[in-house]
């Protein structure tokens, strides 16, 4: 009952994409604010740390603001805290956002 911000990397993202459609299907009120830097961060920093090679944790995103839209939910980029504000109040649940049938 109560708005809920999760903070992401756009490869934790990447693995949890189904998570979107719940999402919008139960038309929770979840912002999800996804942090782009092309990797597999975590992944990354455990084979730096464990000195192996590291491999498989660089990629190109896609479209995040396209993704989003094929979920019926918003998708906004905000390279500024305004533009965060206002993405923010745009993408707050609006009455008759419905999931696609």
């Amino acid at each position: 009952d109560v708005p809920v911000v999760a903070f992401v990397g756009d490869g934790g993202l990447a693995m949890y994409l189904g998570e979107i459609e719940t999402v919008v299907r139960l038309k929770l009120d979840l912002l999800i604010v996804t942090f782009l830097d092309n990797s597999l961060e975590l992944i990354k920093r455990s084979q730096r740390r464990r000195a192996v090679a590291i491999e498989g944790t660089s990629f190109g995103n896609p479209e995040l603001v396209w993704l989003a839209r094929s979920f019926v939910a918003s998708g906004y980029i905000a390279t500024s805290r305004a533009h965060l504000t206002v993405a923010h109040a745009d993408a707050s649940p609006r009455p008759g956002l419905r999931a696609p049938h």
